[in-house]
């Protein structure tokens, strides 16, 4: 099984920018406030579960969503 540190292609393009977008997105979700864990642990539920729809988006070729040319070969019909 390969491993997201074994992966030339994710290694070669995360970058903290992926990190900051997602931070920024629980800070406008949470109107920059501390929360109690379990509403925090909510949150960052709800985040998880659009990105995994934007990812299936991408995979069915939806919506403004593309596979990059290195992934292309797991595009589902």
């Amino acid at each position: 099984m390969q491993t997201i540190q074994s992966n030339s292609w994710i290694r070669q393009r995360w970058d903290n920018n992926n990190a900051e977008s997602v931070n920024n997105l629980l800070k406008v979700t949470t109107d920059w406030k501390q929360l109690p864990t379990r509403s925090l642990m909510d949150n960052v539920y709800d985040v998880v579960r659009v990105q995994y729809g934007d990812a299936r988006r991408a995979l069915y070729g939806h919506g403004n969503f593309s596979l990059a040319a290195a992934i292309e070969s797991h595009r589902v019909s």
